[in-house]
């Protein structure tokens, strides 16, 4: 449309209004330091850091906390993208010396403030506790309009957790204090989480029954009265997370990807919540984690009641800190418990020459259901390499390593109903001998014979499998003769 005289008053005014959008909403990030934030660390100042979020709840600009020290008292709502100077040079130090934060409160909690399709979160800064443990640091809104309507995005980049004590007096492993969740994700759409440094408080040669419940990152939808919204597409890359009880907990109804992650010294590595035995309708969750290198003393990763896992390139093992912990039970590297519809590739588990009081697992599935197993390397001071519990439509290819231990086990089938539709192959070689075999321990005082294959575990295929050759050391075992299919034992 031509400009005449008539149209230049809207031009004019259009343009006018779009200026100042432009201020309100884009302008340069709110100083802390402007609204009384003390850098020197002598004076509290979550009074001024809220402040300039309140400022940018209107304007909606990012808060920036220049380098220094900041000791924060009290608990914190930002609605808002917050950024330092970086990690060691920003320091938010949160002081629980008054109990503040301890329980179930927060350090930090970011929403929407009802604004739809909003950025939010913090980067590059350091983040201390003192005092006490505390409660969750960084927190996301859980109602459902987070996910439904405001469709919020959050973004947590360039961030290390200590506690005051290792920072200023430089603790080599652990903390003294810890949060019980360092960064808990609820409903949302959309996550940038990416070169995080968590280290904690867990000591693996200690009981974990006397030490605090922390974990690394924890991501779960389920809101109190029991809704069903999501944590939709989060995107992690790039975590170290250590000493920590739980590395990576994952809750009701997570879609996630995970990749380049480090996990050591921790209890558990990676699990799921048992979302089916708290509200059955949130089971639903899909999980893709690639490339983590996972150190943990009871089970590396802990899989149940989950669809859809695709866990590819990574390696577990049992750190040397463990060995004087007094746990005695199953020591297991990929636990999967009624998981199906997944797959599992190029991965390692390896055990510790020190756990002769652990019964070590490479890989333990318990009634799950089409799951695929590709390159499966069990390797050192494994007791067993993969046990099967009354899977359908399993398949498996794994290489058995050198385990050092005393009459390894191969593939172990158990449980009381029957195994369907699995097929096993590439068994490579263990303890220098040309073959691997099956141990079913509910049939080892039987005679197994061809038809035994078609009731105990119908549809087995067993295929490239390694010429066997006689030791004396194993006691009777199930065998698969290759050229005729059939199961049989030999003493």
């Amino acid at each position: 449309m031509p400009i005449t005289s008539s149209s230049t008053p809207r031009l004019w005014l259009s343009l006018v209004f779009f200026i100042a959008l432009s201020t309100t909403t884009f302008g340069e990030p709110i100083n802390v330091l402007d609204h009384g934030a003390d850098p020197t660390g002598a004076t509290f100042s979550r009074d001024a850091i809220q402040t300039a979020l309140n400022i940018a709840r209107t304007t909606q600009q990012k808060v920036y906390i220049p380098a220094g020290t900041y000791v924060i008292e009290q608990h914190i709502n930002a609605y808002t993208e917050i950024i330092g100077d970086g990690m060691g040079r920003t320091i938010l130090v949160f002081d629980n010396r008054f109990d503040v934060f301890s329980g179930n409160a927060k350090g930090m909690t970011f929403g929407s403030d009802g604004k739809k399709h909003v950025q939010v979160g913090i980067s590059d800064a350091t983040i201390l506790i003192k005092g006490n443990n505390g409660g969750v640091c960084l927190n996301t809104a859980s109602q459902m309009s987070e996910y439904f309507h405001q469709q919020i995005k959050y973004v947590f980049k360039n961030l290390s957790f200590y506690d005051w004590q290792s920072h200023k007096f430089g603790f080599n492993n652990y903390t003294t204090h810890a949060w019980s969740k360092y960064i808990a994700l609820r409903s949302c759409q959309g996550v940038s989480m990416e070169n995080i440094y968590i280290r904690g408080n867990y000591r693996p040669e200690q009981s974990e029954q006397s030490q605090f419940d922390s974990t690394g990152i924890y991501m779960d939808a389920r809101n109190p009265t029991g809704n069903s919204t999501a944590v939709l597409n989060p995107r992690l890359r790039g975590l170290y997370i250590t000493s920590c009880k739980y590395g990576i907990e994952l809750g009701a109804r997570t879609f996630a990807f995970i990749q380049d992650v480090d996990i050591a010294r921790s209890w558990v590595g990676i699990h799921n919540t048992n979302a089916a035995a708290i509200v059955p309708e949130l089971i639903y969750s899909e999980i893709f984690i690639d490339n983590a290198a996972i150190n943990a003393q009871k089970y590396g990763v802990h899989f149940q009641e989950i669809t859809r896992v695709n866990f590819s390139n990574s390696f577990v093992n049992r750190h040397k800190d463990g060995d004087n912990n007094p746990y005695t039970g199953n020591w297991i590297g990929y636990y999967l418990q009624h998981v199906n519809k997944s797959m599992f590739t190029n991965l390692t588990a390896q055990a510790r020459e020190n756990t002769a009081v652990l019964n070590s697992k490479g890989m333990v599935l318990e009634e799950c259901a089409n799951v695929a197993i590709a390159n499966f390397v069990a390797g050192h001071f494994l007791d067993t390499a993969v046990e099967l519990q009354d899977c359908h439509g399993l398949m498996l290819s794994t290489s058995l390593q050198n385990y050092n231990v005393t009459n390894p086990k191969g593939v172990v089938f158990m449980g009381s109903t029957q195994h369907s539709n699995v097929r096993i192959s590439k068994l490579g070689s263990f303890n220098g001998l040309e073959y691997s075999f099956l141990d079913n321990t509910a049939e080892r005082n039987n005679t197994v014979t061809s038809t035994t294959k078609n009731t105990v575990m119908p549809g087995l295929t067993i295929t490239d499998i390694k010429e066997r050759s006689s030791h004396p050391s194993f006691y009777r075992m199930v065998y698969i003769d290759k050229s005729t299919g059939e199961l049989y034992t030999k003493d």
